[in-house]
């Protein structure tokens, strides 16, 4: 808490509806307002029996001050994306923090590390593709989008060239999230451009 949160939990006192949520957080029915665990995700109410109906989730946030959380990105990553989206926060800080690690690795040309890390990045479960698609992987979930694409467009679609576009969706995946968490630039040269080398799992 800082002194602007302060000075506004004080007048909210003189000022009826001025809002102390930043100091106290919202009030409201035990059944509309709940209090987020320590890591800022978890909800004992919402493991109990989720409700029907719209829900407030107060939070924790001791980290930040009053205008800190709009000086990077990471509040809004690990709070209002998740909230947005429906999703894991801490699995969706881990897959872009995943992606970033990816676009490292390239930009060193560790091509061996990357390797590996792209076999997790892709073939790991995750749910992060919201409510109408099971947990999957990232491999999965290209390939079933491609698949789906293809049947819509009534085309057909061979094992090799639907190879190559998951390879390529992969990387081109990495690169946008990443950019969109640190406002990297965006992917240069294609890697036969670079000297990559173009055997293995990685295009």
């Amino acid at each position: 808490m800082d002194g602007v949160v302060l000075l506004v939990g004080l007048l909210s006192r003189l000022m009826p509806g001025f809002g102390a949520a930043g100091w106290a957080g919202f009030s409201g029915p035990a059944d509309r307002v709940h209090i987020l665990s320590a890591d800022g995700e978890h909800c004992d109410s919402c493991a109990r029996r989720r409700p029907d109906g719209p829900l407030v989730h107060n939070a924790n946030v001791a980290e930040f001050t009053h205008s800190d959380a709009f000086i990077g990105t990471g509040y809004a990553e690990r709070y209002w994306l998740p909230f947005l989206w429906n999703l894991p926060a801490s699995e969706l800080v881990a897959f872009h923090e995943a992606c970033a690690r990816a676009v490292t690795l390239e930009e060193e040309e560790n091509w061996p590390e990357l390797e590996a890390h792209e076999a997790e990045l892709r073939r790991r479960t995750w749910r992060l593709w919201g409510a109408v698609v099971p947990p999957m992987s990232l491999e999965g979930y290209i390939r079933l989008y491609a698949e789906c694409r293809a049947r819509a467009l009534q085309q057909e679609i061979d094992r090799t060239t639907l190879a190559g576009l998951i390879d390529r969706a992969v990387r081109l995946t990495w690169w946008a999230a990443a950019g969109a968490r640190t406002s990297a630039p965006s992917p240069g040269t294609l890697a036969s451009d670079t000297g990559r080398p173009q055997s293995g799992s990685i295009v």
